[in-house]
């Protein structure tokens, strides 16, 4: 294991790392839905950067990998999305002095179902984000599954004006958040009798910001000390728990908006429960408006794949629809039931007011 400062700075040591023992031609291949913090990276480590599109069940590419592949992709990049695995059947058997590396990212959970062990493990390296499930703040790690393949070496203590300035932004985002749930509004939007006009995105660099400072750092003391001291089993549990009971409380809704992973909890710590509407745009500030705490991902994608997203039609509406309900550990399950039938009473009322 090497500790470093956050998930994109374990992917970005991982990758400088990887950089010199590749051929110069050597391209990564990366799942065209993602957190714009997977891809810039990869590309500031040096790599060109392909694509390859998901299904909408998030849990295996569009195409067989062979369909994707080319002699110059000398990585896989593979994200475990909300911590259910991603399938790597195809990658794994092939021959593996001619396969690519294949990273498995699973920052969206480090952790496995029965809390004991860590997520990943199937491909040559795995990387962590550990601030999903645990209230450390920031910290990742790179994991390798052979002695015989390097890791990064041990990187400097992040500089002290660098970090002060990484947790002035994670208190601002918080506030901002808080005051947005406060008053009604979702984060970025504003009440539809308000709207004039399409909602303007902030710059990629201002949402996930790429500090090079932060990514070459080593995982800060105090957030290690806050991962070794935390009940983890005990968060998987809970979050376990949320998800069984979003997912039954849910099941009427199956035919109206899609579940991805409501059936398949087994072996998974979840980040969050995802939901996909079509046309999003149209009902998250809605539901937000009366109750409903969610979170998006994949909202906005790195610029180097959105301009030809017509290739990745499945990436393009994932984009578009989905939306995840929490089951952090502190939820309590009232909470949970409470915004659950809010959710389900506001698509009942959509759908019979369609069907009228």
């Amino acid at each position: 294991m090497r500790f470093t400062f956050d998930g994109q700075g374990a992917l970005y040591q991982l990758f400088r790392m990887l950089r010199p023992t590749l051929p110069a031609d050597a391209r990564v291949l990366v799942p065209a839905f993602h957190c714009p913090t997977v891809v810039e990276p990869v590309l500031r480590a040096g790599f060109p950067v392909d694509f390859y599109d998901v299904c909408a069940s998030l849990r295996r590419p569009a195409a067989s990998w062979a369909s994707w592949l080319t002699p110059q992709h000398r990585v896989v990049l593979a994200i475990n999305f909300f911590g259910f695995d991603f399938e790597l059947e195809g990658l794994m058997d092939m021959p593996v002095a001619s396969r690519p590396l294949i990273v498995e990212d699973c920052s969206h959970s480090f952790l496995a179902g029965d809390g004991e062990r860590l997520a990943g493990g199937r491909g040559d390296y795995s990387v962590f984000s550990f601030k999903k499930l645990v209230p450390c703040v920031t910290g990742g790690a790179i994991w390798r599954k052979h002695a015989s393949l390097p890791l990064p070496a041990l990187a400097p203590s992040a500089p002290a004006e660098a970090l002060w300035n990484h947790l002035r932004r994670v208190v601002a985002s918080s506030l901002s958040a808080s005051v947005g749930a406060w008053r009604g509004r979702p984060e970025g939007r504003v009440m539809i009798e308000e709207m004039s006009g399409p909602v303007v995105q902030p710059p990629m660099a201002q949402v996930y910001p790429f500090v090079p400072a932060l990514s070459q750092a080593r995982m800060p003391a105090l957030a290690k000390r806050i991962l070794t001291h935390s009940d983890l089993p005990a968060v998987v549990a809970s979050r376990r728990r949320l998800f069984a009971r979003i997912a039954a409380r849910l099941a009427p809704l199956r035919e109206l908006v899609a579940q991805p992973f409501a059936d398949d909890l087994e072996g998974a710590c979840p980040w969050g429960f995802p939901l996909l509407i079509a046309e999003r745009a149209q009902h998250d500030f809605r539901l937000r408006n009366r109750g409903v705490p969610f979170f998006t991902f994949g909202e906005q994608l790195h610029p180097s794949v959105s301009t030809e997203l017509e290739r990745f039609p499945n990436a393009r509406r994932l984009r578009d629809s989905m939306l995840s309900l929490p089951v952090h550990q502190q939820l309590g399950e009232g909470q949970v039931n409470n915004f659950c039938d809010r959710l389900a009473d506001y698509f009942s009322r959509q759908y019979d007011s369609r069907a009228a």
